[in-house]
């Protein structure tokens, strides 16, 4: 039986009617779930992606595409213009017959791209940010991984800290659905359409030099990770160690690009919101920007005032790679600590920052991000997606997550991060002038960082970050 069947089957018979899930924490075994699915594969290949690289990463995945490919299964692949593969490659995968690919909202100027953004702001400012991956329509991975290095490996100079969800079961028709519902919209094109017509002898380029990649000695480092993944080892025991729960497919229609909105359907930050209304004991907020605006912050004071506990964790000025969305965020900290919120962010260099593991091994410093996207509330929902707590994702750009009712998973996030705040980030707090403090509690002990200076960041990072501050671009990040 094959692997994914086999996968399906025993869910079917022990999960009923709830569907099965299991955390990737780990980038070695986000990528590792996603090439299993893909060699195993018999009918459908469903990807959707803000971002795409052609790098060790996505070439990686493209290898095993072709391969899956010239094996009968049905790849479609549907890119946002924004971070894709370059069109050459694009064009070349486009040319087997198996493989299907499309840009959603693409630039049509290709040579002028950045001139175009700017003269079509309102409508090219807008991008699909959704993460999805499908197999065969019964395996799904949701969460907040693009595909590129930085959120599989341990090797590069930057690592995002990130959180995917490994799906299987009855969620999954859903899930089918949302792709359906982007891949056929008016704003998704052929890439033939946009860069022009293909080539067959394209493809067999492409393939003969993804071929001599894949057995090239710069590339077995990365695949050696794979393969000495958990999950890589767990898929091929059959020990998948699934948790069983229910869950929501949270989801933006593609029209909110268009800015129209659906009546029928309220869309992630909407739906999310009737459970923030929900909560009637604690908060884990886990985003790497965070522009939390007026609503939200009276609804952490409102949980403060009930006794709530409240933690958001967040990346400091120096981990942020997005240091525009810094200065919206920067704003807000003092009204959070004055709320008692329990604020960390996220240190800049930090040892390991495998957030789902409890037993830890140290692999060396490199430039450290957050950036998953995750919500516990009271310890029994589990938010796992796209969505960051700001303007932009809730506002501008579309979403997709899982709303996973599980209070296994829930604690289970809860505790780790818990565990590991203190090592993985500072805690902030105000001093008797409300300046802000940073806090480095790794010891056991409150030993003062940095006080009003962002730590860690550079003098040109924090001129950049207070000139920001003075644009009305706050609706925008």
């Amino acid at each position: 039986m094959n692997p994914i069947e086999h996968a399906l089957q025993s869910v079917q018979q022990q999960g009923g009617d709830l569907s099965a899930f299991r955390l990737l924490g780990e980038g070695p075994d986000a990528l590792a779930a996603r090439l299993f699915l893909i060699e195993h594969a018999q009918t459908s290949l469903d990807l959707q992606y803000y971002i795409f690289r052609h790098d060790v990463a996505g070439k990686v995945i493209c290898q095993k595409l072709v391969e899956a490919a010239d094996r009968g299964v049905a790849v479609r692949l549907l890119v946002d213009d924004y971070g894709q593969l370059d069109d050459d490659a694009l064009l070349s995968l486009q040319a087997h017959q198996n493989i299907e690919i499309r840009f959603f909202n693409p630039v049509r100027w290709r040579r002028l791209r950045y001139l175009e953004m700017l003269a079509r702001f309102s409508k090219q400012s807008r991008r699909m940010h959704n993460k999805l991956f499908i197999a065969d329509g019964c395996a799904a991975v949701v969460g907040g991984r693009n595909i590129a290095d930085s959120y599989y490996f341990n090797n590069g100079e930057e690592r995002f800290a990130d959180l995917d969800a490994l799906a299987m079961g009855l969620v999954c028709v859903e899930l089918n659905n949302v792709f359906e519902e982007y891949w056929q919209h008016r704003l998704s094109h052929s890439v033939e359409e946009i860069l022009g017509n293909t080539k067959k002898r394209w493809l067999n380029n492409i393939r003969d030099d993804l071929n001599i990649f894949m057995q090239a000695k710069v590339t077995r480092p990365y695949l050696q990770q794979v393969i000495e993944s958990k999950l890589h080892k767990d898929a091929h025991n059959h020990d998948w160690q699934w948790h069983y729960a229910k869950a929501d497919v949270l989801c933006d229609h593609p029209d909110k690009i268009l800015r129209f909105k659906r009546k029928k359907r309220l869309g992630v930050a909407a739906e999310l919101w009737k459970y923030l209304d929900e909560v009637s004991q604690s908060a884990l907020l886990i985003t790497p920007y965070f522009v939390p605006g007026g609503r939200l912050i009276r609804k952490m004071r409102y949980w403060k005032r009930q006794n709530y506990d409240v933690i958001v964790l967040t990346n400091s000025l120096s981990a942020n790679d997005v240091p525009i969305v810094h200065s919206g965020y920067a704003r807000y900290r003092k009204r959070l600590l004055r709320a008692q919120v329990q604020l960390w962010e996220l240190k800049d260099a930090v040892p390991d920052i495998k957030l789902l593991r409890s037993k830890r091994k140290k692999i060396g410093q490199t430039r450290a991000s957050l950036h998953a996207k995750t919500l516990v509330l009271d310890k029994q929902r589990l938010f796992v997606g796209s969505l960051n707590l700001d303007h932009r994702s809730i506002n501008i750009n579309t979403e997709v997550g899982l709303l996973i009712h599980s209070e296994a998973l829930s604690n289970r996030v809860t505790q780790i991060v818990s565990e590991q705040l203190p090592e993985l980030a500072w805690h902030l707090g105000l001093n008797h002038d409300e300046e802000l403090i940073w806090y480095d509690v790794s010891t056991g002990k409150d030993k003062i960082i940095a006080t009003k200076q962002d730590p860690n960041a550079s003098l040109w990072a924090r001129i950049r970050v207070k000139v920001y501050s003075w644009l009305p671009i706050e609706s925008l990040l």
